[in-house]
């Protein structure tokens, strides 16, 4: 019995941080956890309300469109009140035809391989939906603004500029969370080393039992397991 006791302390001591790793380790898992929740959420709500932005952006220029289209004569996308990449289109038939406004502020047509999914959508009024317009240019948020003799009319905005900034945020997000993660490691392990002071002086004081002569000769232990206070 004597001998399995020793064998017992024996193997506790050849792993002495083992409980300790598990705590900071566990400790780092829950922070790690709970920053990446809190960093996905942000990113998700900053995204909707940036799109919500731009919904309110686009109803508007859908109304200044629709009052455009009520006056006689062709309608002028080049003007004030049309932002930059704009685009508006006409659908009949399954053809698509149309105009956007280019980074030089010039009004451009719309070729065929830059019409992306447009012919699919099926068009609910006032409703925006994601499309895929101008190839190389990404997403855009597009909405129906009028029906003319069966042809569906639709203007568009581009997400280019809210892509790039949930992009910068999600980098901004990540380095916050290493940074929260490494600082958390390192507040754990010091308070995990703190907590377990005692039963670090219980382990020395059992490796020095260990090392006694308990199997033969007198005996004489002068070691006390210290108070866990």
């Amino acid at each position: 019995m004597l001998d399995t006791l020793i064998a017992r302390l024996k193997r506790r001591r050849a792993s002495p941080n083992t409980l300790r790793r598990q705590f900071v380790a566990g400790g780092v898992a829950l922070v790690a956890l709970a920053s990446i929740v809190i960093g996905l959420a942000s990113s998700y709500a900053v995204g909707q309300t940036l799109v919500e932005r731009l919904d309110e952006e686009l109803a508007d220029t859908a109304r200044r469109l629709a009052v455009s289209l009520e006056r006689p004569g062709l309608v002028s996308l080049d003007r004030p009140g049309f932002a930059v990449e704009t685009v508006v289109a006409v659908i009949k038939d399954g053809a698509v035809s149309g105009a956007y406004i280019d980074q030089d502020g010039n009004l451009q047509p719309l070729e065929g391989h830059q019409v992306g999914t447009l012919r699919a959508v099926e068009w609910e009024p006032g409703e925006p939906t994601f499309v895929r317009l101008l190839e190389g240019h990404g997403e855009y948020r597009v909405m129906p603004v009028t029906n003319i003799e069966g042809a569906q009319v639709v203007v568009g905005l581009p997400l280019q500029d809210i892509r790039i900034t949930l992009a910068r945020l999600n980098i901004i997000i990540i380095i916050v969370v290493v940074l929260v993660i490494l600082l958390g490691a390192s507040i754990g392990a010091g308070l995990v080393r703190f907590a377990l002071r005692p039963l670090d002086r219980i382990r020395e004081t059992a490796s020095a039992v260990t090392r006694q002569p308990l199997d033969r000769g007198e005996v004489t232990l002068a070691l006390r397991v210290p108070l866990l206070i």
